[in-house]
């Protein structure tokens, strides 16, 4: 049963819904044939991109929600594009082949004529597809599926198993009811694990795991894991990334999660909604500034030193 929480009313008084939390027992599942627009239009789910913004800024999680429930959503960069795009070839190719278009040449587009043209084709094109302007552009994507099918490892993981599937789930620890959309969870006997796919501009263990605490890729597995066992009964084995480059030669790793990744991402969670189910009951989303500080230079830079030798070097000579 949900506990009625009634709508959180903005300074300028607007509303927007918070998610839920549910009293007594509830019935963790996945959700099969569940769009991937309709599993982020589910506000009423907490999603690991949410417990990400609401560490930073509770704040900022307030005004993205309210953002996304009036339709107002973020300009995907280049690279995002790039990602959701390889996302649809590797886990959803069937998806894939009835969307993808590759655009006409419509000429010099300073022209009046072959601008309109391209407007033309433009409205006539369905909104959901996947477009390429060039055959060069098309051809970074199928680097990309290619280097997953040689890689001897990735191949194998991809074989058998279930993608983006929804799964919706009340944390025991808060109540709050949370959703995940795992992008590959395999039901291979001798494999039991999950996977995020990732394009990226470096594939090497560095870059990557720089990547992880950037964007915080360690909470939304840890929050896949959780959801897992929560609609399972039981963890996975292994929970990994799959990375491959976005550019030439699309150099391809996989990396598992270790023990200790997992332990300090879990405990990162678990204060993550603790602090949005105090936000919500209090009804107080505060900014991520609390009070006056101090600011400092960064360590690296009280380590820069001085080139003070130059102005030695010029006093000797004269």
């Amino acid at each position: 049963m949900e506990m009625g929480i009634e709508n959180f009313v903005l300074a300028d008084g607007s509303e927007v819904v918070l998610p839920s939390l549910i009293e007594g027992n509830y019935s963790n599942h996945f959700k099969d044939n569940f769009t991937n627009e309709e599993h982020h239009s589910s506000y009423e789910a907490i999603s690991s991109s949410s417990l990400k913004t609401i560490i930073d800024s509770p704040f900022s999680y307030l005004s993205a929600l309210k953002d996304r429930q009036n339709g107002i959503q973020k300009k995907p960069t280049a690279s995002m594009k790039f990602g959701t795009i390889a996302h649809m070839m590797i886990l959803e190719p069937e998806k894939f082949r009835k969307r993808f278009l590759i655009a006409p040449n419509f000429g010099d587009l300073r022209s009046k004529e072959n601008r309109l043209k391209k407007e033309l084709w433009t409205m006539e094109t369905p909104k959901d597809s996947v477009i390429f302007n060039t055959i060069d552009e098309f051809d970074d994507f199928t680097g990309v599926v290619n280097a997953i099918a040689k890689h001897p490892k990735a191949r194998n993981i991809f074989k058998e198993g279930v993608a983006e599937t929804s799964g919706f789930y009340k944390d025991e620890k808060t109540g709050l009811l949370c959703r995940i959309r795992p992008d590959f969870i395999s039901t291979r006997k001798d494999l039991n694990l999950f996977l995020d796919f990732k394009t990226a501009k470096s594939s090497a263990y560095r870059e990557f795991q720089n990547q992880i605490w950037a964007y915080r890729y360690d909470i939304q597995l840890v929050m896949y894991r959780e959801g897992i066992r929560a609609i399972t009964g039981s963890y996975p084995d292994a929970s990994a990334w799959v990375v491959v480059e976005n550019k030439k030669p699309y150099e391809v790793a996989v990396y598992e999660a270790d023990y200790k990744l997992i332990e300090v991402a879990t405990e990162w969670y678990h204060f993550a909604l603790a602090l949005l189910k105090k936000c919500i009951v209090e009804k107080n989303f505060p900014q991520r500034q609390r009070e006056i500080q101090k600011m400092g230079l960064p360590i690296y830079a009280e380590m820069e030193v001085i080139p003070t030798d130059f102005l030695n070097n010029n006093e000797e000579e004269n």
